[in-house]
């Protein structure tokens, strides 16, 4: 190409004769329409120079409103020669025109001044495959381009690799290698291994130059499976794939290093070294150690297994019904030759010198802790401190700093975190970094661990509410009744009353302390307005045995008035955290205020006496869903007693929400 200019350049690899210049054409239009939808494309073309007088031009057009047209058109400068002429001949400034679309009459392709060569590319690209868990012979290992198109097969040899050098083009784009069958000599046992009909596969995105080199392993075979997600689709595949390999590398410990192009170390015959190589070859032995823990599974079974863990965050090597094992365990028994297969006295066990974590990503709420072990792959000579960083210690803290010595090197020892109980209510993601420092370990580095912290805080009608859990059944409560601004400070705490409902209805705006009344019965248990309803028995006549709304105030029923996710309690939830509870044994007003839900005495809003309040500061009424028929189950708590009743729909009493 020219030197660099003003503007965009274009660069087009191919095979063509030489040529002695072509033009790149373009233009965008927009088309402003008034009744119609707006139109806007793309004219795209190259013009090719034959001769002296002769000319080529081919190219596209694509808009919003119609699927891609192509067009081509001859150009040539007359006469001919001084005895030839032609008829009926004209020449159009326009690719194409669609009277449908819009008029491109007026419209001429825009060009750069400067011509763009074409030059011939070199022939031949040396392409080098190979398949390693360790290094596989005789396996049949076959190179696809992007639209899957076979470029080449072979078998490879002693080194697990196989030459493709007759290839001639490989376009730029997707290229993926399937290896099937072959032998291998397993890291953990020391068995030779057939994998038989099995294929493994590795892809990557080439650039179009240059030698291509790929190892297919079982992590480029989790990379693929994870990227292809609709059955084949090479499209869909590239533009995941590169996110994939790098997914993969992260969880399996080995961040940074290309699963695709990257030699691992043959553990079997060599010792692994503090580089890319030894790296990947130990995390491959890792793998292998995985299969032989779970109770001897196939490598087919533990590629399965393996898919399932990075989507669960728990890199142990699931196989339903088998013994398993996570990293850290794998890689201890690999090195002492401890697993259940393994062949004795570690053979392989020339560990890299590295760091091993549990997990690549743990789940925790605020105010609680979750846990992940780390470990030494190899004996220090020394003293070894890992010390565990927090990115954000407002969401999260970690525990202290560990000392690993020559002799409790190999036991893994426990990073504990803790998420921080904050104001908002975001779920927040920290990262956990490790220091480490000491004897051999110098510059060595440690996967990070990802910490999703959920926050425990809801937005709930413009109120901000958070959760407590029950000491006796571990169910999650709100902290507060529905509508109050506050957690109770004190049993007669007003700001923490909350609002007033009556038995199944919506929060439609009669739950509020300052809601007028209305003697006018509701026909509909959903539409029945903005008032407190005073009547004898029930606020509604449509629903006289309650079976409706016992549903409708479920999480999602037509009356639902918790925050997603919460209901009203079931008559069962609300006995078993209140007078059925044993840490708090709630027998009265006082009982129930210093137990974990902290329930004031709220009173109640009388069916009767123009929906008046009484027993405010001296009495406890909960609703439950639950109900006998003409009449719904409710709490009632009162300085000497704490007992189930049941009571009329139309009373309104105080809400508290139970996560489902």
């Amino acid at each position: 190409t020219e030197d660099p200019l003003a503007g965009y350049d274009v660069k087009f690899s191919g095979q063509v004769p030489y040529l002695p210049w072509a033009k790149v054409k373009a233009t965008r239009y927009i088309w402003d329409g008034v009744a119609q939808p707006n139109v806007k494309g793309t004219i795209f073309g190259i013009e090719v120079q034959l001769s002296d007088s002769v000319r080529m031009e081919f190219g596209s057009e694509d808009n919003n409103t119609v699927e891609r047209k192509t067009y081509a058109r001859f150009t040539t400068a007359l006469p001919l020669s001084d005895h030839e002429s032609m008829t009926s001949f004209s020449i159009s400034k326009k690719a194409f025109q669609n009277s449908d679309i819009v008029n491109l009459g007026d419209l001429e392709f825009v060009e750069r001044s400067n011509k763009i060569r074409v030059e011939k590319l070199l022939n031949g690209v040396t392409v080098v495959l190979g398949e390693y868990n360790a290094p596989t012979k005789g396996a049949s290992c076959t190179l696809y381009n992007s639209a899957g198109v076979a470029l080449g097969t072979s078998l490879t040899g002693d080194n697990g690799q196989v030459d493709l050098k007759g290839i001639a083009l490989i376009p730029r784009g997707l290229v993926s290698v399937a290896c099937k069958g072959g032998t291998y000599t397993d890291e953990a046992t020391g068995k030779l291994i057939d994998l038989g009909q099995m294929v493994i596969r590795a892809a990557t995105i080439y650039s179009g130059t240059g030698p291509l080199m790929m190892l297919s392993s079982p992590l480029s075979e989790v990379a693929y499976q994870l990227a292809d997600t609709n059955s084949g689709d090479r499209t869909v595949i590239a533009k995941a794939i590169m996110r994939q390999n790098i997914a993969v590398a992260a969880a399996f410990g080995v961040t940074g290093i290309d699963i695709t192009t990257t030699t691992p170390t043959d553990i079997n015959t060599n010792k692994a070294t503090n580089d890319d190589a030894g790296k990947f070859g130990m995390a491959l032995a890792a793998v292998s150690q995985m299969g032989e823990n779970s109770a001897d599974s196939s490598p087919a079974e533990t590629i399965t297994a393996l898919v399932a863990d990075m989507a669960d965050g728990n890199i142990d090597g699931r196989v339903v019904g088998k013994q398993t094992v996570d990293m850290t365990t794998a890689m201890n028994n690999f090195s002492n030759g401890e697993g259940a297969n393994n062949i004795t006295d570690g053979k392989g066990a020339g560990n890299v010198i590295g760091v091993t974590n549990s997990v690549a990503f743990i789940t925790l709420g605020e105010a609680t802790t979750n846990t992940y072990t780390v470990v030494l792959n190899t004996q220090p000579t020394g003293n070894v401190t890992i010390t565990p960083n927090s990115n954000d210690t407002g969401a999260a803290t970690v525990s202290a700093a560990m000392t690993f010595t020559s002799a409790n090197w190999s036991t893994p020892q426990t990073v504990t975190v803790t998420g921080v109980n904050d104001a908002d209510a975001t779920d927040e993601t920290v990262t956990i970094s490790h220091t480490i420092t000491g004897a051999g370990y110098a510059g060595v580095t440690s996967a990070n661990v990802i910490a999703s912290v959920t926050d425990d805080e809801i937005f709930f009608n413009n109120l901000v509410y958070s959760t407590v859990t029950s000491p006796d059944t571990g169910k999650v409560w709100l902290d507060r009744n529905l509508g109050a601004t506050q957690v109770a400070t004190s049993k007669t705490d007003s700001a923490a009353y909350g609002h007033y409902y009556q038995w199944g209805r919506n929060d439609d705006g009669h739950e509020s302390s300052s809601s007028a009344a209305v003697a006018t019965i509701a026909s509909s248990i959903t539409n029945a307005g903005n008032l407190f309803i005073t009547s004898d028995i029930d606020w509604t006549n449509a629903d006289t045995s309650g079976a409706l709304r016992t549903v409708a105030w479920a999480d999602g029923g037509a009356n639902d008035i918790c925050p997603a996710g919460f209901s009203v309690p079931t008559e069962a939830e609300l006995t078993a955290d209140t007078i059925g509870a044993t840490t708090t044994n709630i027998t009265n007003i006082d009982t129930v205020f210093s137990s974990f839900l902290k329930i004031p005495t709220a009173g109640y809003r009388n069916r009767a006496n123009n929906g008046s309040f009484h027993s405010a500061g001296s009495l406890v009424l909960l609703w439950s869903r639950g109900t006998n028929g003409v009449k719904a189950h409710n709490l009632n708590i009162s300085s000497g007693t704490a007992t189930s009743s049941y009571i009329d729909h139309a009373y309104g009493f105080s809400v508290r929400c139970i996560k489902n």
